[in-house]
């Protein structure tokens, strides 16, 4: 279990969904991360839907930033309503 880092960019590496579904498992016991970008790494509503499950659980991630994936109002709505609970 990682204890030191704090920032992740993923830009640029098309992880996809299955990608974003893995990292969604690690956030789920993260302790430090809080910044992670996903410009560009071809996430969809699927891949956005698993991660704000693990945002729920999740409250060191401070900034997810998203610009530039296929994320439409659906995963916008779903990505707000985690944000919510992340405080």
């Amino acid at each position: 279990v990682n204890h030191t880092l704090q920032t992740i960019e993923l830009g640029w590496n098309s992880i996809g969904n299955k990608g974003a579904g893995k990292l969604a498992e690690a956030l789920k016991i993260n302790q430090t991360l809080q910044n992670i970008y996903f410009e560009w790494s071809s996430i969809s509503n699927e891949g956005v839907g698993k991660l704000t499950k693990a945002l729920k659980v999740d409250v060191t991630v401070r900034t997810a930033y998203f610009h530039q994936n296929s994320i439409g109002s659906e995963g916008a709505r779903t990505l707000a309503e985690a944000l919510k609970v992340n405080q």
